[in-house]
């Protein structure tokens, strides 16, 4: 699987997690009712017939058949803008075909950039892509990042053409351990899940109540415990308790990730299904989601690292204020 395919089936996932609660299906007549957001994260991708005001889409294969009033943001193995959109566009894809007019800025990322005879663009565009193919025409600038670029239509601003000679891809070893990776973490979160159930429930639901908290016990966990570990094992007393330390601390960065799976994976259930279902549902099913989303999530190019780090910096915040609850439960 090629590294930009993963990135389209997962960046959306991503752009869901931050926008999709606020997002709701489109419904009714096109004269008198309210154009609304359309949310879709199924196999095949259409905007309903009314037309949309925003549509945040994922899909094998992603169609915009009809108008959107601002803007578009979608993933998938194929994505397809074929009706007009008012807004800016951002997409990710193995194909990405723009056929339509755009009244803002457009960004893609993907294996194959299309941009066809009779679109425009009134924006600028950014693409990185191994080929582009443009026969429509752009009025802002442009900066195409590409290993084969084709133009035969008008770029009214600057053009900035930056070629690349090969693809980055990863080894077959390099992902073999990837996805073994992966199954590790979903080993783990089924110990988890069903070893402290009810406590990582309330964890987890407290944790996207007030996410922020986390965060900021999670960095100074990151930062202090370390040192902490360092310091100890300096002195002879402190030595055995500086090494269990650093061992925890390895373990804690481990099962930091699992926990912010869990947290994405139930936040993601209450995207698609409601919150009252979210929380209903089972522990088991939303760690798998999350824990896999996120697996593809911090594998994306260029700002995978950095996701990874959120998410370490998250979980270890959880797992401080777990700890803190099970202590004040003791002593209660």
């Amino acid at each position: 699987m090629k590294p930009l395919y993963i990135f389209s089936l997962a960046a959306v996932c991503m752009l869901a997690f931050a926008s999709s609660l606020f997002a709701q299906d489109d419904a009714g007549s096109m004269p008198l009712e309210p154009v609304k957001d359309y949310f879709s994260f199924t196999g095949e991708v259409h905007v309903p017939a009314t037309g949309a005001r925003d549509v945040i889409a994922a899909g094998p294969v992603v169609v915009i058949d009809n108008p959107v009033r601002h803007d578009v943001i979608a993933a998938g193995g194929t994505v397809t803008v074929q009706s007009d959109v008012a807004g800016d566009v951002r997409l990710a894809g193995s194909r990405v075909v723009i056929d339509a007019n755009i009244g803002g800025n457009v960004a893609i990322m993907a294996q194959t950039v299309e941009i066809m005879p009779g679109s425009s663009i009134s924006g600028s565009v950014r693409i990185h892509a191994q080929e582009v193919i443009m026969d429509g025409a752009i009025n802002g600038d442009a900066d195409i990042t590409a290993r084969t670029f084709t133009q035969n239509g008008a770029i009214g601003g600057d053009l900035k053409h930056t070629q690349i000679s090969t693809s980055v891809q990863k080894s077959p070893m390099a992902w073999f351990f990837r996805i073994v990776g992966l199954f590790g973490m979903l080993v783990v979160g089924l110990v988890l899940v069903n070893i402290v159930p009810t406590s990582l429930r309330t964890a987890v639901h407290e944790s996207i109540k007030n996410p922020t908290k986390d965060l900021l016990w999670g960095l100074v966990a990151l930062i202090a415990v370390p040192v902490v570990a360092v310091v100890l094992m300096f002195t002879v007393i402190g030595l055995p308790l500086g090494i269990l330390l650093g061992v925890g601390y390895v373990v804690a960065l481990y099962l930091a990730k699992i926990l912010v799976g869990i947290v994405l994976g139930t936040y993601l259930f209450g995207a698609i299904r409601g919150r009252e279902q979210a929380q209903k549902a089972s522990l088991l099913g939303s760690m798998a989601l999350g824990v896999c989303v996120l697996w593809l999530i911090t594998g994306i190019p260029w700002i995978g690292g950095l996701l990874a780090f959120v998410a370490v910096v998250w979980g270890l915040g959880m797992l401080v204020n777990f700890k803190v609850r099970v202590f004040k439960k003791f002593e209660s």
